[in-house]
């Protein structure tokens, strides 16, 4: 039996030549490789730079990667780029010292630190971008401003706007963001989560051009690339929104304090941090205050009620009333043992509202009537009540007045005299007040945290800026 002829191909092994070589920060993946990889470039990618955004060859993919480093001598075989993505660095030299000096603060890899500094950016996403690099040069010490209003953040804003080639602010949130697109009579780059991909994307790549002469956003634009000559300020460093919660846990006021060397920086609050106060102690920043207003403070041992403080500043503005869980009632107990009222499936009871009947807060399940298995007693105590319920009650205690919900929705802005506003600790909206009633203030004194004393404090004088 004759057997069919079977052509073997013969591979042609090409040796590509390269005109350079780059260190890459390859997006692999993997925890315990923190260095980059060496690739070389071709003579078709003759225009790649530091900060280029690239596909190369690893573990048999193509991995994102972004060029950290170019250099002519090299050694050894090494594999050639893939792809550029961009025809711009997406990155800046400064920015990359910046992951560097996060890495050893820190540790961790590059990539959980470059995954902040940057969106992912469409490659049909054309703009005119220039190279700004971030330069080392002489800056004044840091300096904490110690402001008695939100107000006084506003006018910071607009001074050091005058002074600064451009302006970075990083707030805590988007309350501090509205606040102050209310407050600026001027255009500003908002960057932060709170955009769609796409909007993040734009805003980053005209900050890359040095286009915005003020920015504003949130945790992650501390990372963002800035012009030379520019200024940082940070509002509020303690708030818990300003640390990652995820590894390596990096917060806003290191990483603002390793950009010091390059950019003027500015610390705003009401109170400062235990950080931001052995700094001063030790003369390594600076201390901006002015003159501090005495307020009127009153504290609920008798002599004054929070309802007449109430009724004797209605009519000069809005009221805060905070208080400290959402909802209608969170837990009931036996009014007879205070023993908790819960489910078979241990989940505790609450009412999430005034119509309904007690449910489990974790299957749903509905009580129609309650009885308590310790002492048989079916006498309920509404022990743990919620921002819904005391806005119920308040309306009843001040039928005179409208009660107001805080709400992600609502414009803060348009309330006036007349009005209580409800809301939690939390997410206090930002407006001026004629008066705050701070429920339950015990809790922040209370708690077995090591910052309980500092969180304590700053809540207050925060609550006094109001």
């Amino acid at each position: 039996m004759v057997k069919n002829l079977r052509l073997k191909s013969q591979k042609y092994s090409f040796k590509e030549e390269f005109i350079f070589a780059v260190e890459v920060l390859v997006d692999h993946g993997i925890p315990n490789l923190t260095q980059s990889f060496t690739y070389g470039v071709p003579e078709r990618f003759r225009e790649t730079e530091v900060g280029f955004a690239v596909n190369v060859p690893f573990a048999g993919k193509a991995r994102f990667g972004i060029v950290s480093k170019k250099f002519a001598e090299y050694s050894g075989e090494i594999k050639s780029l893939s792809k550029i993505l961009h025809p711009y660095p997406i990155i800046t030299e400064e920015q990359l010292e910046l992951i560097q000096s996060s890495i050893g603060r820190w540790g961790g890899q590059p990539w959980d630190f470059l995954s902040f500094a940057f969106p992912k950016i469409p490659q049909n996403l054309k703009r005119e971008i220039q190279k700004v690099n971030g330069i080392n040069r002489k800056v004044e010490r840091p300096e904490f401003k110690l402001g008695r209003s939100y107000q006084e953040l506003v006018d910071l804003i607009l001074k050091r706007n005058k002074l600064s080639s451009q302006l970075l602010v990083v707030v805590p949130s988007l309350l501090e963001i509205d606040f102050l697109r209310g407050k600026l009579q001027k255009r500003f780059i908002e960057y932060g989560s709170h955009l769609t991909a796409n909007e993040r994307s734009i805003n980053y790549l005209e900050v890359l051009a040095g286009v915005p002469n003020l920015i504003i956003g949130t945790r992650s634009s501390i990372f963002l690339p800035l012009a030379v000559g520019a200024e940082i300020i940070v509002v509020n460093d303690q708030n818990f929104t300003n640390y990652e919660t995820r590894y390596p846990h990096w917060n806003v006021r290191d990483i603002a304090l390793l950009r010091s060397k390059n950019f003027a920086l500015t610390f705003y609050g009401h109170s400062p941090s235990l950080e931001i106060s052995r700094l001063i102690e030790t003369s390594w920043m600076r201390m901006g205050q002015g003159v501090k207003e005495k307020s009127e403070i009153h504290f609920n041992d008798g002599k004054i009620s929070w309802q007449t403080v109430v009724k004797k500043n209605s009519q000069n503005g809005p009221i805060l009333i905070l208080v400290p869980d959402r909802g209608y009632v969170n837990s009931l107990v036996c009014q007879n043992c205070r023993n908790l009222y819960k489910c078979e499936c241990g989940g505790r009871l609450v009412i999430f509202e005034s119509s309904k009947s007690p449910q489990c807060f974790l299957c749903e399940r509905s009580f129609k009537s309650l009885s308590c298995k310790y002492c048989k007693s079916n006498r309920i105590l509404e022990y743990n009540r919620g921002s819904l319920r005391i806005s119920a009650e308040l309306g009843k205690q001040f039928p005179g007045l409208k009660i107001v919900n805080a709400k992600s929705e609502l414009n803060y802005r348009e309330i006036k005299s007349k009005t209580i506003l409800v809301s939690t600790y939390e997410n206090v909206p930002i407006i001026e007040y004629a008066a705050v009633v701070a429920q339950n203030f015990e809790r922040f004194g209370n708690r077995g945290e090591l910052r309980a004393t500092e969180i304590a404090r700053n809540t207050l004088f925060d609550l006094l800026a109001l």
